[in-house]
């Protein structure tokens, strides 16, 4: 097995917001991001849009090393206490990036969030009471596609019929699927961090 965490280990990801000392909770949105400050905007505020949902924390890992970035200011503007920003010191690429949230997540889920996602209301909802019922290593929920003006173009709403879950479209996959198969991208995933780190990482 490849180690792809090992790649990256000695490119240091500096923490510039949140505190380190609160609880962890079980779930947390993990979002990678790169000069996109308007969609990222967009995809935390669909985040912190959840409805009737547990505690969970938001970790942002910035693959642009620069300071004072427009994304930096967005994110100092629109902080909460469950928020924590990482930058990375080098920039390690679209996986690396990807692995260093799973890295970075606190809590014994993450559900991945590519920083141009919007994330429903219910999701996390949706997400906990599956997870309360049934023990998974990951799982996964459609998505729809939408143009430039929140028009949709595509669904997607099952990857292979016999992992489909009818009720909610909630699919019960592994996470080799995930890492080996190609079904990505990983956006609405919710998979169990130490389940990642032990694979090996995405490659």
């Amino acid at each position: 097995m490849i180690d792809n965490f090992e790649k990256y280990k000695h490119i240091k990801s500096r923490l510039i917001l949140g505190d380190t000392r609160r609880e962890i909770p079980r779930y947390c949105f993990v979002v990678p991001t790169y000069k996109r400050p308007k969609q990222l905007k967009r995809a935390l505020l669909s985040i912190y849009n959840q409805k009737n949902a547990p505690q969970y924390d938001v970790v942002v890992v910035d693959n642009d090393n620069a300071m004072n970035t427009e994304t930096e200011n967005m994110i100092r503007n629109c902080q909460k206490s469950n928020l924590y920003y990482y930058k990375n010191e080098e920039n390690i690429g679209l996986f690396g990036n990807w692995n260093r949230c799973y890295e970075l997540g606190r809590g014994d889920y993450c559900c991945f969030c590519m920083d141009d996602d919007e994330i429903s209301e219910f999701y996390l909802e949706r997400i906990d009471a599956v997870l309360r019922e049934r023990e998974l290593d990951c799982l996964r929920v459609g998505e729809s596609i939408l143009d430039e003006n929140d028009n949709p173009i595509a669904e997607h709403n099952i990857l292979e019929k016999r992992y489909e879950n009818r009720p909610n479209h909630l699919q019960y996959v592994t996470w080799k699927y995930f890492l080996y198969r190609g079904a990505l991208p990983p956006g609405g995933m919710c998979i169990k961090k130490m389940v990642m780190l032990k694979s090996g990482g995405v490659r």
